[in-house]
């Protein structure tokens, strides 16, 4: 499953956001993290398409690399209109209102002027806004790139090249957002339409991957209700004396280590691995007290080894059947072993 930002992670994001100085790129991420709109959805966006009175944003184009403005969207659930909260209101007004200072005189803004504009008015470029979001995201430990080459041009200005960008992409903040959303119970249609998806499948699988991340989480909560019960030390339970899992008995000492780091090799839900040369020593000496040529099932040497681990059980069988140190007698469902002359 693809990764996705956290809640940390977005929130801090969207601080650096409000405590930037605000310009069309600014304003084009700010909506993205609001909305769970597209790149090229965002940047088309011109204020007719806004109602700040009414809390609503319209998605209805797109704008291309080469600041071609198209009328159709990806799929048709994408031509939306959705609601937009209280802090993003207030953002947008407060940047209609620097907008109106900057270009038109403190007028109003034409309905027709793009949102998210560059530094003359116009539409921002999209690989000029991609440049520029990478850079913010590896600012703050969202992305890397592979390479930082510092440079001076033919007016002595300091110029950067960067390259080989990896980490999160604007899009992965769609799925942040839709995954917080399931979070807070927000049904999967809502999402898919909010989100201008298709069908429901990707919802569906953000909804599947939160149900997974948190099944750990549940399996806790659960854990609250249960009584409380003690490990019991390694020693204490290969003697065989369970007793009340909720207390140590006979004076045995807790020991804080795990199932698989215990050796209980009497208890088939407590096997742990061992070497090849231990289980190999323990077949062999299950033949010890029988008859020459006595034939042993793989049930019966596993009843007699503790050997309880598959795994182990096969290596061990087919080391010494290499060597020549025992041989197996008949198809491998019905197999039988024997020790070797």
């Amino acid at each position: 499953m693809k990764k996705t930002l956290s809640v940390e992670q977005f929130k801090e994001l969207a601080q650096a956001l409000l405590e930037m100085e605000t310009d069309g790129k600014v304003v084009a991420l700010w909506i993205a993290m609001s909305t769970d709109a597209r790149k090229g959805e965002i940047l088309d966006l011109t204020w007719e398409d806004v109602d700040l009175d009414a809390g609503k944003i319209g998605f209805n184009a797109q704008l291309t690399a080469n600041k071609k403005r198209i009328p159709h969207l990806k799929n048709e659930t994408s031509h939306r209109t959705r609601s937009i909260d209280v802090n993003t209101v207030n953002f947008l007004t407060n940047w209609w209102r620097a907008q109106s200072a900057l270009f038109y005189g403190g007028k109003a803004v034409p309905l027709g002027a793009p949102v998210c504009c560059d530094d003359s008015g116009g539409f921002v470029r999209t690989s000029a806004f991609d440049n520029w979001r990478r850079r913010l995201f590896a600012d703050h430990g969202l992305g890397k790139f592979k390479s930082v080459e510092r440079r001076v041009d033919c007016k002595g200005h300091i110029r950067y090249k960067y390259s080989g960008y990896t980490g999160f992409r604007l899009h992965d903040l769609r799925h942040a957002q839709a995954t917080f959303l399931a979070s807070q119970n927000v049904d999967v249609k809502t999402i898919q339409e909010r989100g201008g998806w298709a069908s429901a499948d990707v919802p569906m699988n953000i909804y599947a991957k939160y149900v997974v991340e948190n099944d750990k989480t549940a399996a806790d909560a659960i854990s609250k209700l249960m009584p409380m019960v003690s490990l019991k030390s390694s020693e204490y339970v290969e003697a065989g004396r369970f007793g009340r899992f909720g207390s140590i008995e006979d004076g045995a000492q807790s020991s804080n280590a795990r199932p698989r780091d215990l050796l209980v090799e009497t208890h088939r839900h407590r096997a742990v691995p061992m070497s090849t040369e231990v289980a190999q020593k323990k077949v062999l000496d299950c033949f010890e007290d029988e008859p020459e040529g006595a034939l042993l099932s793989k049930k019966d040497i596993v009843a007699r080894t503790g050997i309880f681990s598959a795994k182990c059980m096969s290596k061990a069988l087919v080391a010494l059947q290499g060597s020549g140190k025992i041989k197996r007698v008949g198809s491998t469902k019905a197999a039988r072993y024997r020790k070797a002359s």
